[in-house]
């Protein structure tokens, strides 16, 4: 059974964290609860409101941002200053902003990615991490893709992926719309990709489009996903296998869907070799996507296993922090989503 939740005590506010950049940050949750940093996919592609409906708000402080260069945060589709580094240095601006010692670290697709490349650099201020749709961005896209959608994968970046990229890159930053428009349509295959793995959701009814997104918003996907591709997620090559053993001490759960095609679920199973004490939870009859019931299941349970602190009354913050004044509402801004 998948539990969802009630969104308790949204608020919203935005830090700038550069002569450039300013983050969007968004809360919900138990303020003094167990402190949870969740980590939106794409790059690009904030998650829909009624995330926070997957976690207990009565236990959990529930955090999120959106990354450099989309959604709220400005300005938009901005490459300068724009790579995994500082979206970790975000993380800690954050963290630090709001007197948090440790949190738990949660993200699917990318954001699982960036979710344990930040657990390597600061396994310190990990309670936890709990990833799905692990990308190890170890070349420019998945085996899966090419294996399971061979037909689809050659019409988005044919023989020659890094030859292609460079063009994408080029036409999604185009000045021309037409020219913008019709590479951001090829880029986002997504869609179709998601048809592919229709399996069972958990009850809500299904949309025509896997993305709901305005064209502003599509090219923004288009655009970062290539972007932190292309450059294989901005570190070396086989990074996060090479580096996963300074995961250790760190529960972490790491789910993925068997029949994912987006990101193969081969990327889950080598990690969990190792990181040493890790839990590998693959769900059967799932693809990428985390309506899945299976996926969900899984989730649920994860994030059960993590309740357990807060009755223990762990002091999950810095008690002297003075925490910074800063711009903070309530959700009146229109969300695009």
């Amino acid at each position: 059974m998948v539990l969802l939740y009630k969104i308790k005590n949204e608020r919203h506010f935005f830090l700038k964290a550069d002569n450039i950049h300013t983050i969007y940050v968004e809360e919900s949750g138990n303020p003094h609860g167990i402190p949870l940093i969740t980590l939106h996919g794409g790059p690009g592609i904030p998650m829909s409101r009624g995330y926070q409906k997957l976690f207990n708000g009565n236990v959990y402080r529930i955090i999120s941002f959106h990354q450099r260069g989309c959604g709220l945060s400005t300005p938009r589709n901005e490459l300068k200053n724009n790579n995994t580094k500082f979206l970790m240095k975000d993380m800690e601006l954050i963290r630090n902003v709001l007197g948090i010692k440790k949190w738990l670290v949660e993200g699917i697709s990318w954001g699982a990615t960036l979710a344990v490349i930040y657990g390597i650099n600061y396994p310190d201020k990990c309670l936890g991490i709990v990833i799905g749709g692990l990308s190890l961005m170890t070349d420019c896209t998945e085996k899966s893709t090419q294996a399971c959608a061979p037909d689809i994968h050659d019409k988005w970046v044919g023989k020659d992926p890094k030859k292609s990229m460079d063009q994408y890159m080029k036409d999604l930053q185009s000045q021309d719309r037409t020219t913008r428009n019709k590479a951001t349509k090829m880029w986002n295959v997504e869609e179709k990709l998601f048809e592919l793995m229709d399996f069972e959701n958990y009850g809500v009814k299904r949309r025509k489009k896997a993305f709901n997104l305005i064209p502003d918003d599509e090219n923004t996907l288009a655009l970062m996903e290539c972007y932190y591709y292309k450059n294989l997620g901005f570190m070396p090559k086989g990074y996060i296998l090479k580096n996963a053993h300074k995961l250790a001490g760190i529960e972490g759960y790491i789910i993925h869907g068997r029949y994912d095609i987006i990101c193969t679920c081969e990327n889950a199973y080598k990690l969990s070799k190792v990181w040493p004490g890790s839990k590998l939870m693959i769900s059967e009859m799932a693809g990428h996507s985390f309506r899945n019931i299976n996926n969900l299941v899984n989730w649920n349970s994860a994030f059960k296993n993590f309740e357990k602190l807060y009755p223990k009354k762990q002091n999950f913050y810095v008690e002297t922090k003075i925490i910074p004044n800063y711009e903070v509402g309530s959700f009146k801004i229109k969300r695009k989503d």
